[in-house]
């Protein structure tokens, strides 16, 4: 039985392979994808319904949501423009549920980190590619050529 219960914002490109990647690989009990956007919502159901055949019953989708509806879920994930985010981390704050996004603006950023500075939930803001993934991946090379100071 899967154990977790994610709420992912955003159903484009990214969170389309997130919502994806979070069924596949991190043992998903459900997954809700909040996309205000009727035709984006239908069109990543139909895409992940096609690509996760049985998989996909855990999903479900609506266009907003509050934090009463959030309430339970083990992490929130904005795949949102980052303008989005700084009302999004106040929404998975009010609900008691940690918080991480894709980013993209470091007024957010700091925006993100006043909110979460009084909290005891997790805010992870700026996860997404760069500069997410390009630091693990610049700490990675450096260790491989001998740098002993990442």
């Amino acid at each position: 039985m899967s154990a977790y219960r994610y709420v992912v914002w955003g159903a484009g490109r990214q969170g389309t392979a997130a919502v994806h990647d979070l069924v596949e690989h991190c043992e998903a009990r459900e997954v809700l994808v909040v996309e205000p956007d009727e035709r984006r919502r239908k069109s990543a159901s139909a895409r992940l319904s096609r690509l996760l055949g049985k998989r996909a019953r855990c999903l479900n989708y609506a266009d907003q949501v509050s934090a009463n509806d959030l309430r339970g879920m083990h992490v929130a994930l904005s795949c949102a423009p980052y303008a989005a985010n700084p009302g999004l981390t106040k929404l998975a704050l009010q609900a008691q549920v940690p918080f991480t996004d894709l980013g993209g603006n470091p007024t957010v950023v700091r925006e993100q980190q006043r909110l979460a500075s009084s909290k005891k939930i997790a805010v992870v803001p700026d996860c997404g590619v760069s500069p997410g993934l390009t630091n693990v991946i610049a700490a990675h090379c450096a260790k491989v050529h001998g740098c002993t100071n990442v």
